[in-house]
């Protein structure tokens, strides 16, 4: 082996491990954008789902600012997004059973 082998060969892991990483990344914000469209639209056809939907946000957080402890409590949100997710899944069905 020469010396520079070592080298190219972790540059190789490196820029691998970089590129795997930006696709989760990338993959990660894609189904997130993409369910929250969907679930945008599902709430918008259905004007009492929305208003249930707002008046739980108005209940959970009122007027402070948003905490990573309100992320739990909204359950009827929760539920519309496993329903949307249902309805339309963002993720490609044989990604999941890999």
């Amino acid at each position: 082996m020469s010396p520079t082998h070592g080298t190219s060969a972790a540059h190789r892991v490196k820029s691998s491990m970089v590129q795997n990483a930006l696709t989760l990344l990338i993959a990660g914000h894609e189904t997130t954008s993409g369910m929250s469209s969907f679930l945008f639209i599902m709430l918008l056809k259905k004007p009492r789902a929305l208003k249930a939907a707002q008046n739980e946000v108005d209940k959970v957080i009122g007027t402070g600012p948003i905490t990573i402890d309100h992320l739990n409590k909204p359950p009827y949100i929760a539920a519309c997004m496993r329903e949307t997710l249902q309805l339309w899944p963002t993720a490609l069905e044989s990604a999941s059973s890999q």
